[in-house]
Parts: structure tokens; sequence; C-alpha cells
């Protein structure tokens, strides 16, 4: 997975672990990072392929965005009181 540096996207790439990073707009770091994960062994992708769905399954499962967001809105509640 290549993935542009803007916005959350940062938080759920570890680089070099389940995907890589360019900086947006920029497309010889883009070039680099394209030749960087050619140079991959198939392993090595398939290794990164696994890392992602685990860190998507552990940190982005429904049951933990509903618990976030019902956190969120518990603050909110509270501020308001």
């Amino acid at each position: 997975m290549i993935e542009a540096r803007i916005g959350g996207i940062p938080e759920m790439i570890d680089e070099g672990k389940n995907g890589l990073l360019f900086e947006s707009g920029n497309t010889d770091d883009l070039f680099d990072k394209i030749n960087e994960f050619l140079m991959l062994s198939d392993e090595e992708i398939a290794e990164m392929g696994r890392a992602a769905r685990l860190k998507a399954e552990k940190k982005y499962n429904p049951e933990i965005h509903y618990e976030q967001l019902i956190e969120v809105y518990e603050k909110a509640i509270a501020l308001k009181g």
C-alpha cells in the first residue's frame, strides 16, 4: 500500500511495516516509493498486507469505532452539562 502523507492517512500507516507514505503532490517521492515497493520480495509484500489487515481489524473495527464515537458524545454532553 502506497499512500499520500495527508490527512489522517499517516496515522494508519506504519512506514515500511504496513505500507509506504509519500509527500502529497511530490511526484518524485511517489516515484521513489513505487520503486521501493517494486524492490520488495513477494513475501515482504505479503507480510506488509498481513500487517495492514491486522492493524485495520484491531484498531478500526466497528466495535472500537462505536466505543470511540460514544466517548466523543459523552464528552460533548458533559461539556454542555
